[in-house]
């Protein structure tokens, strides 16, 4: 007969002089003390989701990704930080990966490089928290910025989401794959 037994599969990961947790999750063990994985696919932030922004300009966050920023950080902070990103789309940090990106910010030197850097991504970042109904209210200015009217695609990237406009999602996808060796990274990451 099976029994469910909680494990913690931990992974720690030196982020400045912060480690942090990054899975959590539950696991069958059989008869013969074999396991399955039964949810640690949203122990991190992925999937594609296509939404619709209200005429307000919210959109609603899918449950699964609202379950997952509950299950890795505090179940009570629906607070995010989003700011300008690379491709004209947007970034929305869970408060606690914002708080981690600041300490290393703040090593960048004062170069023209970094300030410049610094007020791209600093300077449009805004906070956002999703409301009782599971929405988030897109500023205007990150909207236009991204380009972003009535429909939005939001794009898990483990530690983090993307904001695109649709049109600009398939643009970047139709576009030249040679912007990145996916050999490369699965045999360096041994996929």
């Amino acid at each position: 007969m099976a029994r469910v037994i909680q494990t913690f599969f931990t992974f720690f990961a030196l982020t400045g002089h912060q480690w942090g947790v990054y899975s959590s999750q539950w696991e069958e063990v059989g008869e013969y003390g074999e396991t399955t994985q039964s949810s640690g696919i949203h122990e991190v932030l992925v999937g594609e989701y296509h939404l619709n922004l209200d005429d307000k300009g919210r959109l609603s966050v899918p449950a699964s990704l609202r379950n997952t920023l509950h299950e890795l950080y505090a179940p009570d902070d629906t607070t995010l930080v989003a700011t300008k990103f690379f491709e004209n789309c947007l970034v929305l940090y869970p408060k606690t990966e914002w708080m981690i990106i600041q300490t290393q910010l703040l090593t960048l030197p004062n170069d023209e490089s970094s300030r410049a850097f610094l007020r791209h991504f600093c300077a449009s970042a805004q906070v956002c928290s999703l409301d009782r109904q599971g929405r988030l209210l897109v500023p205007p200015k990150l909207r236009q910025y991204a380009d972003i009217e009535t429909e939005a695609l939001m794009v898990g990237m483990l530690k983090k989401v993307e904001l695109w406009a649709p049109r600009r999602w398939e643009g970047y996808e139709a576009s030249d794959p040679s912007r990145f060796n996916m050999n490369e990274h699965v045999k360096a990451l041994q996929l």
